[in-house]
């Protein structure tokens, strides 16, 4: 027997007439003899069951080439060269226990499809998600995972999140922030948080324009884990961030504030500048509590506007109590009205009404 060709297991141990040439095997298997072939070519898989791969080794008396994993202590003319018997192959592996895959010395590993990278993890754990090197490289490095897209397109995301399910399902986003190391973690405390930051070029460095940020506003409990939200943004003609609103921990607004006292508390630059516009109506009160609109400065009640009780709309001023009063039968009254009490379509109180 000279030749064997396209088998798709041989064992030539157990062949008494040895043949000179193998080819397009996909198991090929002479361990345990010493009148080697001198031909092996084309097989997928070459073992001399040692389960060492070398290829400083020469081979006795033949050449084994075209092979896609080569497994033996002979010199290989092949495509790949593996080291190990349990190297990963295409389809997968059944290893029967946690896998490993990496390197051992300081280089990164580079992951490619059609030619180019796709991605790439670091050194110091690091994972690039994308082609070529790291725009804002290398201040980015040690932040974990970055995502960098360049195609120059609206409508692709670089990084987005499905989960499909019933109708309580969410697409999360976790940040989760603790003090302490891996083996002894401590609970959260303020100054720490969430960040949700865009960042821009301004053709010479990168710098943040605004952000989103989730604070603990206190050393986390069991039963404790006070919370705020802040907004920032750049105005214009600066580089430099600013607190444009918060949502505090017990659910104030402030807009322009940072220590917001009421449910919607705004800081603007009043004089005749509007700093609050709304294009339609507001409600006040809910016909059991009475609404209105207080005029005046911080601590003190100068005025008044709104209603006494649900009936009555009236104003109401500093050391002078309502000073005048409209019922919802349509009398109204003037002068003292905080005992609201007119009988006729115009009541004044206490003094006279001038004609000219």
């Amino acid at each position: 027997m000279t030749v064997i060709s396209g088998s798709t297991q041989v064992d030539y141990n157990s062949i008494q007439n040895k043949p000179t040439t193998i080819e397009t095997a996909s198991y090929v298997d002479y361990s345990n003899v010493s009148n080697k072939p001198s031909l092996v070519s084309g097989s997928a898989q070459v073992l001399n069951g040692s389960g060492i791969y070398s290829s400083s080794v020469q081979l006795p008396s033949g050449l084994i080439s075209g092979s896609s994993q080569v497994t033996m202590s002979y010199s290989v003319s092949a495509s790949y060269a593996h080291t190990a018997l349990n190297a990963f192959i295409q389809g997968g592996n059944s290893f029967g226990a946690t896998a490993s895959f990496g390197t051992n010395d300081a280089y990164p590993i580079k992951i490619e499809t059609n030619g180019n990278q796709v991605a790439r993890f670091e050194q110091n754990g690091d994972l690039f998600v994308g082609s070529g090197s790291y725009l804002e490289s290398p201040s980015i490095l040690g932040r974990g995972a970055y995502v960098q897209r360049t195609n120059g397109q609206s409508g692709f995301y670089a990084t987005s999140i499905t989960n499909l399910g019933g109708t309580s399902t969410f697409a999360q986003f976790v940040g989760s922030v603790a003090a302490g190391t891996p083996s002894s973690i401590t609970p959260s405390y303020s100054g720490s948080g969430l960040s949700l930051t865009m960042r821009g070029w301004d053709g010479s460095t990168w710098h943040g324009g605004g952000e989103i940020l989730i604070s603990p506003t206190q050393t986390w409990s069991a039963g404790s884990g006070a919370t705020n939200m802040r907004f920032t943004v750049t105005p214009s003609g600066s580089s430099t961030q600013i607190e444009a609103m918060r949502i505090e921990e017990n659910g104030n607004v402030g807009v322009g504030i940072s220590t917001p006292t009421v449910r919607l508390h705004i800081s603007g630059s009043g004089g005749v500048s509007q700093d609050l516009v709304v294009n339609g109506r507001i409600m006040s009160g809910d016909g059991i509590q009475a609404g209105g609109m207080s005029l005046g400065g911080s601590g003190s009640l100068a005025a008044f506007i709104g209603q006494s009780t649900s009936q009555n709309l009236g104003i109401w001023m500093s050391q002078s109590a309502w000073v005048m009063m409209a019922s919802q039968s349509g009398y109204v009254a003037m002068g003292n009205c905080n005992v609201f009490s007119a009988n006729a379509d115009l009541h004044v109180s206490g003094g006279r009404v001038p004609t000219t």
